[in-house]
């Protein structure tokens, strides 16, 4: 229920700042030599003038928080890994996906999904569930 909302802000906030960006790189490339300063101050300033980008990109950005916490929550039974993963990339997500956040919690997102992957593969026991049901790690059940 709350990805709805993600997609539609982050589309729309990606959209705004790339279109943006996109025709103020193309503008600046016909501006006289001198110019061009003046159109590289204007991009220092996006995101110091007041416009519903910023509010956008807040909602955008907690909308992802609300998604991947409620993932998070959603995920509890698959293991400490997953659970870490997922905690990993809702703490660096709303820091700025530039390097090295968005790197790092697309990575941890990487991580949770591959552990799922393996728990769904070996059955849906993860190593501590195996543990619990008096299994060891070869498979192999103590006595």
């Amino acid at each position: 229920m709350a990805l709805a909302p993600a997609l539609v802000l982050y589309s729309a906030f990606d959209s705004v700042v790339g279109l943006g960006t996109g025709v103020l790189v193309r503008d600046v490339g016909h501006l006289a030599p001198g110019h061009r300063e003046g159109a590289a101050a204007l991009a220092e300033q996006w995101w110091a003038v007041p416009t519903p980008v910023g509010l956008v990109s807040f909602l955008a950005q907690l909308s992802w928080v609300v998604v991947l916490g409620a993932t998070t929550v959603a995920r509890a039974g698959d293991g400490r890994g997953v659970r870490l993963s997922l905690l990993g990339a809702t703490a660096f997500f709303p820091l700025l996906h530039v390097q090295p956040f968005g790197a790092l919690s697309m990575g941890a997102l990487l991580v949770a999904v591959v552990l799922v992957d393996r728990r769904a593969e070996h059955g849906g026991k993860t190593s501590d569930a195996r543990r619990q049901v008096g299994e060891t790690e070869t498979g192999r059940v103590r006595r």
